[in-house]
């Protein structure tokens, strides 16, 4: 694939051989550019409206001409699908599940069940077709036979008579996939401007040992503890709004607001932190009901149904983050939370700002998602910190300081009797954190502090045993990435506290530029300058490991079954950034 270069253009669903430019599409006018780039190709594409009146922008897509027998499937925001696949397992199930869902999930997601894609980039065993950059719009690349198509997804948005459109540029390249997708990354970073370089903080969250019954009591007594134990952050999480959206007004037990705690918190030496999701609004929220012009509609003319959670009451809607009224909305929360102490932000379920629908403005998804991000760390700082979560990964490249990189993890290993498992990767499960924070890995000090969400060494109140806990810790620490403890450290025995410790530091040594080594292995490797983490969350085989002072934790049991190895001695050479050429 390395010497083969785009082949055609798609336009709305016609296609037009690539050769002289510029090519004429109704009032459209396009023009294409190929230029070498890091050992590869980069097709640079514009689009003009030649019309006195204005275009809705359709899907512009570039095709690869390319056989692949295994790709990698790659979902648009945290939680979504990343897995190993042949280009023909296209899951017709999952064409069965609700559209919300399906919209939650995927950027296109009228293609559940019946293709295979690849949201941004499609990595395969023979090369990588991608987006560098998706701050303009979202970019997805299908699989089709015989070749590949990357869709630059323009949702529509008007183009002013006279009016120009630089797309995002598409890098095509064959060769070593490890090597390439280590290699777009750098690309992807250097394009869009990524904030890679903020220490990542030892925290601690309420989520998964309090869940939303936490109150103020609950995260007081296990402060002198983390304090006395080097946590830097305290990061209270949902459960103390009285609903989804209306964050300053509180439920039964948070009489007393936030403030009284995040003083409390930093009176320990450690920084307050505070989790919402501020893109979303519950159905029976005031902010809902008050403003029901803030919200994005449906063809009908409705509030779309963007999330439904039992624990919030039902359905909950998008914010429209293209009325000016809903960004000073946004800006003022976060002025507000920032008054009170608060200097680190987790931010969830942002795919809500960037939801195909109706909204005062046609623009994209990703400018209405870049937007609401765009207005959190405006009135945060730049030097607070901000971890973003249900996040479209493309709009978000320079606005965070730490994305989610996974699915929710959970106190199980895997899925439930009667989970839907032809669409897994929402379930709060370990195995499918732990897949998507590996197959993520290389992203790692690139495009951000990697999180593969939080971590519980406790072995009360779990369905995990000792070696799927130890699995959690391994990859914590063999991918440098976010630690981030959520248990009840009050009933931690010293065995617990030293693991912690433990931990802390091997992840300081993997905490760089990650590798990872031959992404259609069976057991995957992930590689730093100082340590190597081995990975085999099916138990497909198993693992070689000799014992040896060098093997700091090792989570292998004597059956067949899942595993992980984090090794010292296994040292791996990990490139620098190649940025553009």
């Amino acid at each position: 694939m390395g010497e083969l270069g785009p082949q055609t253009l798609t336009v709305g669903g016609r296609e037009i051989l690539i050769g002289s430019n510029p090519i004429r599409v109704g009032c459209l006018e396009i023009l294409t550019s190929v230029e070498s780039l890091a050992g590869g190709l980069v097709v640079s594409t514009v689009v003009r409206n030649l019309c006195r009146a204005p275009v809705s922008l359709p899907e512009i897509g570039i095709t690869v001409p390319v056989e692949p027998s295994r790709i990698l499937e790659h979902g648009w925001q945290s939680w979504s699908v990343v897995r190993r696949c042949h280009p023909s397992d296209v899951l017709p199930a999952r064409s069965w599940l609700p559209a919300w869902l399906r919209a939650m999930l995927l950027a296109d997601p009228n293609g559940a069940g019946e293709r295979v894609a690849g949201d941004q980039f499609l990595l395969s065993d023979v090369g990588l077709v991608g987006f560098v950059g998706g701050h303009s719009h979202l970019g997805v690349v299908r699989s089709e036979p015989g070749r590949q198509v990357a869709v630059a997804l323009l949702d529509g948005a008007e183009l002013a008579p006279g009016g120009e459109r630089v797309l995002e540029p598409v890098w095509i390249a064959g060769g070593d996939p490890s090597q390439l997708y280590s290699q777009w990354l750098d690309l992807w970073a250097a394009h869009d401007g990524a904030r890679c370089a903020t220490p990542a903080p030892l925290g601690w969250c309420s989520w998964y040992q309090y869940q939303s019954a936490v109150r103020p009591d609950d995260v007081a007594a296990n402060l002198p503890l983390l304090a006395e134990h080097g946590i830097q952050v305290v990061q209270i999480d949902d459960g103390y709004q009285s609903r989804v959206g209306d964050w300053l007004d509180f439920r039964p037990g948070w009489e007393g607001g936030l403030s009284g705690l995040a003083t409390a918190i930093a009176g320990t030496g450690m920084a307050p932190g505070i989790w919402t999701a501020p893109f979303l609004a519950a159905a029976d929220s005031q902010l809902a009901r008050h403003h029901p012009d803030w919200l994005v509609k449906g063809e009908d003319g409705r509030a779309l149904g963007v999330a439904w959670n039992p624990t919030w009451g039902g359905w909950a809607h998008a914010l429209d983050t293209t009325c000016p009224r809903v960004l000073e909305h946004v800006r003022e929360l976060f002025l507000e939370l920032g008054a009170q102490g608060f200097r680190y932000f987790k931010v969830d379920f942002c795919y809500a700002a960037a939801v195909a629908g109706k909204r005062s403005q046609t623009v994209t998804r990703a400018e209405a998602m870049r937007r609401g991000l765009a207005a959190i760390r405006e009135a945060i700082g730049d030097d607070a910190f901000l971890l973003a979560s249900g996040c479209p990964l493309g709009p978000a490249v320079g606005l965070v300081d730490a994305m989610r990189v996974s699915p929710d993890t959970g106190p199980r290993w895997g899925p439930q009797a009667g989970d839907r498992l032809q669409f897994p990767e929402p379930q709060a499960a370990l195995r499918f954190a732990v897949e998507a924070s590996v197959l993520r890995a290389p992203m790692h000090r690139r495009l951000w502090i990697n999180d593969p969400d939080c971590l519980m060494v406790r072995p009360f109140d779990t369905e995990l045993n000792r070696v799927q806990r130890g699995i959690a810790a391994a990859l914590t620490a063999g991918t440098g990435a976010l630690m981030t403890l959520s248990d009840d450290t009050t009933r931690y025995t010293p065995e617990e506290w030293a693991l912690v410790g433990e931990l802390s530091a091997d992840r300081k040594a993997a905490d760089g530029l990650l590798e990872l080594v031959d992404p259609f292995a069976s057991v995957l490797e992930v590689r730093s300058k100082s340590t190597s983490l081995q990975v085999d969350w099916v138990g497909s085989a198993p693992p070689r490991v000799q014992p040896q002072e060098s093997t700091v934790l090792a989570a292998v049991d004597q059956s067949v079954g899942p595993w992980a190895v984090l090794d010292k001695a296994r040292v791996g050479t990990v490139p620098s950034p190649a940025g553009p050429a």
